[in-house]
């Protein structure tokens, strides 16, 4: 979730009043990411706890390689996974 969204989410429930359930459902996410949200801006005075570290390995997909992915399963949702590596590989410059 990107921490625009986390931010609209604070403000939903601060300055409109709408409910945890109701910031969740509005945003599309889990009410325990908006309690998170709400305690790490309480706590921090930020949407991110600034002390958490980055677990596990550093993503290979960025979010233009995503998009090319989601546009190619519209245009052809059976297509192989063997297949969509390869496209992605290609076009994406993606080993």
């Amino acid at each position: 979730v990107s921490d625009d969204l986390k931010k609209c989410i604070y403000r939903w429930y601060t300055v409109e009043k709408l409910t945890i359930e109701d910031c969740a459902g509005r945003a599309g996410c889990s009410v325990g990411l908006v309690a998170k949200v709400l305690k790490n801006m309480q706590e921090f005075g930020a949407v991110n706890n600034p002390n958490s570290k980055h677990t596990g390995r550093p993503r290979e997909v960025d979010n233009g390689d995503e998009l090319y992915i989601k546009e190619v399963l519209k245009a052809r949702p059976t297509i192989y996974l063997d297949e969509l590596q390869l496209k992605l590989g290609t076009v994406r410059h993606i080993d």
